[in-house]
């Protein structure tokens, strides 16, 4: 049998990641920022990002349908996030 070397790190990625609300809006915030689709469309839009205990509320006005339900995603998809209201 071969030897597995098994790096000291291991098995961190299946613990869960604790985040602050501050971490957590600003890591939507970049995420939002890096994705070529949505910095267009949100330099003509107002959305606001409010968070508390990982649950995160999303408010403003957006005139496509496309990009409330991107901004969703994204933000769901953060370590971390528990919960997202639009």
């Amino acid at each position: 049998p071969r030897l597995r070397l098994r790096s000291p790190a291991a098995g961190l990625a299946d613990l869960p990641l604790l985040r602050t609300d501050v971490e957590l809006r600003a890591a939507i915030l970049d995420r939002w920022f890096y994705d070529l689709y949505l910095r267009q469309a949100l330099l003509a839009e107002r959305v606001e990002v409010d968070v508390r205990d990982g649950e995160v509320t999303l408010r403003g006005n957006v005139t496509d349908e496309q990009v409330r339900r991107r901004l969703v995603l994204l933000a769901e998809t953060v370590a971390g996030v528990r919960g997202v209201t639009s």
